[in-house]
């Protein structure tokens, strides 16, 4: 997981960026990354498929943090929401370990979910969402985050909500930490 979702994407990401910064003229480029809305908000049952994706958006984040202005490279990390894709018929699933069993657990649930086949196609159309990719790919200042799907927004609004909510709540605890407070 992490050799397709993080190397493989931090490989193509450092040739990309040189041949944006070096060879095209004039220097420019879009990087589009592939992330999802398990990149946003951890959940159960997926840990490592989250944590790569978590890694992806601090790879991506770090690296429009860092490259010059100047050299005209845009990043957007586009944090799909589940689409009808084709790889729901190709989901194996693993017996769960016993300690995750409990019936009504999130593991369980989310387990539950999976197998609903049906519900599964129900959703995003990955025709529209690459007419959308394609869109995004015109706009002059692209953002650097873009939630793709009405789960992934509901799922990115939930988290910006609980972060302001925790960090209000214990913001207190910060004073008092400086050397000499």
């Amino acid at each position: 997981m992490f050799d397709v979702n993080f190397w493989g994407a931090m490989n193509v990401s450092k040739e990309a960026l040189r041949v944006f910064r070096e060879v095209n003229k004039p220097s420019g480029g879009r990087l589009l990354q592939v992330s999802s809305m398990a990149g946003l908000v951890g959940g159960p049952a997926l840990t490592i498929y989250h944590a790569s994706k978590f890694a992806l958006e601090g790879l991506s984040e770090s690296i429009a943090a860092e490259i010059d202005p100047e050299w005209n490279i845009k990043i957007t990390l586009i944090e799909l929401g589940v689409y009808d894709t084709g790889g729901i018929d190709r989901i194996v699933a693993m017996p769960s370990h016993p300690a995750y069993t409990q019936p009504g657990s999130a593991v369980m649930a989310f387990r539950g979910f999976l197998g609903n086949r049906d519900a599964l196609r129900n959703t995003g159309d990955p025709a529209k969402a690459a007419a959308a990719m394609y869109k995004l790919t015109t706009l002059p200042n692209p953002p650097l985050h873009l939630p793709l799907g009405k789960d992934s927004v509901a799922a990115a609004r939930s988290k910006v909500a609980q972060l302001a909510a925790e960090t209000d709540q214990y913001e207190s605890w910060s004073e008092g930490l400086k050397v000499g407070e």
